[in-house]
C-alpha cells in the first residue's frame, strides 16, 4: 500500500460545486496550489469568475470560474462542455452546492 499524496492530483482536472462558496473556497486553493486544475461552478456568475481570477493570481494554478445551476442538467451540460474544451476531461468531483433535487443528474 502506498501514501497518497497531492503530488498523485497534479494535472487532474476538478470540479468543485459551489467553488464561490468559504468551504468551495478552501478546497479550491488547496487543490490550485498543488497543481491540480480547478473549475469551480456557482449560481452566482460574477461571485464565481471573481473568486476565480482570486484564486488564480493567489496560487499560480489554473482556475476558472463557471456560472451553473447544479439542479438544471442542461446547465451542467453546458458548465461540463466548457471544462473538457478548457482545461480537459474532469477526473475529480467535489459536490459542495447547497441544492438538491430527486433528478438524476451525472456530471
Amino acid at each position: 500500500m502506498s501514501n497518497l499524496s497531492f503530488d498523485d492530483l497534479k494535472g487532474q482536472v476538478c470540479v468543485i460545486t459551489g467553488g464561490a462558496g468559504v468551504i468551495g473556497y478552501g478546497l479550491a486553493k488547496g487543490l490550485a496550489q498543488a497543481g491540480v486544475k480547478v473549475a469551480i461552478l456557482d449560481i452566482n456568475e460574477e461571485k464565481v469568475v471573481e473568486v476565480a481570477s482570486e484564486l488564480k493570481q493567489l496560487t499560480g494554478g489554473i482556475v476558472v470560474g463557471y456560472k451553473a445551476n447544479v439542479l438544471d442538467e442542461e446547465s451542467l451540460q453546458n458548465a461540463k462542455k466548457r471544462i473538457n474544451e478548457d482545461l480537459g476531461i474532469v477526473t475529480l468531483l467535489i459536490n459542495g452546492a447547497g441544492g438538491n433535487s430527486n433528478q438524476k443528474l451525472a456530471f
